[in-house]
C-alpha cells in the first residue's frame, strides 16, 4: 500500500521509526507550500501505526493505547 503525507522536517528519530515500522520512502517531492511530500510504502498496519504516531492528535494515541489494553485483558 502507498500513502502520501506532508512532512516539515524529518528527523533522525523519524527515519529510525520508519525503519522499525518497515515503511519506506519511495518518492519525495517539495510541495507548493515548501513542505516535503513523502510517498510512503508498506503494509496497511505498518503504515497505520506510523501515521498515527506522527500525524494524529494525542487523543488518537490514547484511543489506540486503550484498545491495546482491552485486547490484552
Amino acid at each position: 500500500m502507498k500513502i502520501v503525507v506532508e512532512c516539515t522536517d524529518p528527523t533522525q528519530d523519524f527515519l529510525i521509526d520508519m525503519y522499525k515500522h518497515n515503511v519506506r520512502i519511495i518518492e519525495a517531492r517539495q510541495s507548493p507550500n515548501r513542505w516535503l511530500d513523502l510517498y510512503l510504502e508498506g503494509s496497511e498496519i505498518n503504515l497505520l501505526k506510523f501515521y498515527i504516531k506522527y500525524w494524529c492528535e494525542p487523543a488518537t494515541h490514547d484511543v489506540v493505547d486503550n484498545f491495546k489494553q482491552q485486547v490484552i485483558e
